[in-house]
């Protein structure tokens, strides 16, 4: 009896746990802060659906629902960290300072998300192909 070594393919060697893919994706966001002046604009916006897309393709199997619906809360994040940083440290002008940020973000919040969505389908109907083509299960993704 042989048992076949699993095949190792490159897609397979990039999985990211999700706390890691969460990170990456609140540094994609924050560059995308940082290089936009205001950072409410479409090179922030872009810089967030393309972490959102690219952090969902790499991260593993389990934490890709996680991460899926993980750019509100990056955005989150994003905007309190900056209010903190910019305005005076009383809760209801740190409320106000934020929650139209916010608001404004709520396009790029969508886009990030339904871009995250899609690359979960594609990964979901590549894994479902796979394990029907392979039905001993060596080379699953």
């Amino acid at each position: 009896m042989s048992t076949a070594a699993p095949v190792l393919r490159p897609i397979d060697l990039l999985q990211l746990p999700t706390l890691a893919a969460f990170t990456l994706l609140l540094v994609f966001g924050g560059v995308g802060r940082w290089l936009d002046a205001s950072g409410q604009g479409w090179m922030a916006g872009s810089w967030l659906v393309v972490g959102a897309m690219f952090t969902t393709a790499l991260v593993r199997r389990v934490g890709l629902w996680l991460l899926t619906v993980a750019a509100p809360i990056a955005v989150l994040l994003l905007i309190g960290g900056q209010v903190l940083f910019t305005e005076p440290w009383v809760p209801k002008s740190l409320l106000a300072a934020a929650v139209p940020l916010y608001i404004k973000a709520f396009p790029v919040m969508a886009s990030a998300t339904a871009g995250a969505v899609l690359v979960c389908a594609v990964r979901l109907v590549r894994m479902y192909r796979g394990r029907r083509n392979d039905p001993a299960g060596v080379g699953r993704s």
